[in-house]
């Protein structure tokens, strides 16, 4: 495994169903948590709505524009929180 790849995560640690954000975000069932300028926001997924091959956890690194005006910057972030929580 090369050192890329080990840094990387995996499919199924990864938020990537687009219902799934939509949930997240507008679903009324999620909590957050903050220190500036990263928010943490979660939601408890019961036992019926998670699929067998699913982690428990996963992760999604979101970065608003708001708080970094500049895409490098906001990648750098998004970088470092992804490292954070290897």
């Amino acid at each position: 495994m090369s050192a890329s790849q080990a840094e990387n995560l995996t499919k199924q640690e990864r938020v990537c169903s687009k219902l799934l954000i939509d949930r997240l975000f507008n679903g009324g069932k999620s909590h957050s948590m903050s220190a500036y300028p990263l928010r943490v926001v979660y939601m408890y997924l019961h036992a019926d709505e998670m699929a067998n091959d699913v982690p428990n956890t996963q992760l999604l690194v979101s970065v608003p524009k708001k708080c970094f005006k500049r895409a490098v910057k906001r990648s750098e972030e998004r970088r470092v929180g992804k490292e954070c929580s290897e």
